[in-house]
């Protein structure tokens, strides 16, 4: 007889969105992460101004390198964005890899240049990238531009800009 308040039938329209939100904010640390990782890499490059910097440089590439590797396990269980989100990260990527491109690109020279600082970099580079390459897979589904940039700028570290800074010429060395 008292009318009372009407039972909804469905209080959420889809039962959906409620997990959708808290995998999106699952990614959405996961990528800001990566980028911190990325611009954790170009730091530790950027630091590099003779042979002791480049071997302490060198020992962080490994620690930097099992960092993303737990990363990308992270991120293949969560699984790729969908949606608005990989307009998201794709350009966060491209925002990121333009500022690490400011940091790297005014060092990357004389490092591979000067033979004793290239001696030490162009291995740990090596490494470093063999292992980014395996983890691309994982990485271009998040928005890293379809591999046009491999390995995060990373790659970039290891070709330098598609062999336009030679690897060390002894000419180079004072």
């Amino acid at each position: 007889p008292e009318p009372g308040p009407e039972p909804e039938p469905e209080p959420e329209p889809e039962p959906e969105p409620e997990e959708t939100s808290a995998e999106a904010k699952t990614r959405k640390e996961l990528a800001t992460n990566l980028m911190g990782m990325m611009s954790s890499f170009a730091d530790t490059v950027s630091t590099i101004r003779d042979k002791e910097s480049a071997e302490a440089a060198a020992a962080k590439f490994d620690k930097i390198a099992t960092d993303f590797e737990t990363l990308a396990s992270k991120m293949e269980k969560v699984g790729a964005p969908t949606g608005n989100q990989i307009e998201e990260f794709s350009a966060l990527f491209s925002k990121t890899e333009e500022e690490l491109k400011e940091k790297m690109q005014p060092v990357l020279g004389f490092l591979l240049g000067d033979e004793e600082v290239g001696g030490i970099l162009s291995p740990a580079f090596q490494s470093f990238g063999e292992r980014m390459e395996k983890l691309n897979p994982i990485i271009e589904k998040w928005g890293a531009n379809g591999g046009e940039e491999e390995a995060l700028g990373e790659e970039e570290a290891i070709t330098v800009e598609e062999g336009e800074i030679p690897i060390p010429i002894p000419e180079e060395a004072p």
